[in-house]
């Protein structure tokens, strides 16, 4: 009697950590950070980054820049992160003349 519940118990669990979850960082402020445990992946919310050209990302994503440590995300992995919220995106690893594994 006790295997079944043990493994319902393990389902739920198991499902309430798939979903993304948005955490608080210390240099980027509250809610500041999505944490996509099916990729194991920490998204920066864009809010943080709104002002900056790409030129000034790509230069503080270097070390010593605000953003050391941090890498723009691939189209696959937008998707996914998109996908794990139930939604459809538009962009999806099918369009055209996308590259997949590169950074979007």
């Amino acid at each position: 009697m006790r295997t079944p519940a043990i493994c319902s118990i393990l389902a739920v669990a198991s499902t309430a950590i798939a979903q993304p979850v948005v955490v608080d960082n210390p240099s980027f402020g509250p809610g500041s950070i999505t944490f996509d445990p099916s990729q194991n992946l920490a998204f920066l919310d864009l809010t943080v980054t709104s002002n900056l050209s790409h030129a000034a990302m790509q230069t503080e994503l270097m070390p010593g820049g605000a953003y050391a440590g941090w890498r723009d995300a691939t189209r696959s992995e937008v998707v996914a992160f998109v996908n794990s919220f139930g939604w459809s995106p538009a962009l999806s690893d099918q369009t055209q003349g996308a590259q997949v594994d590169g950074p979007i």
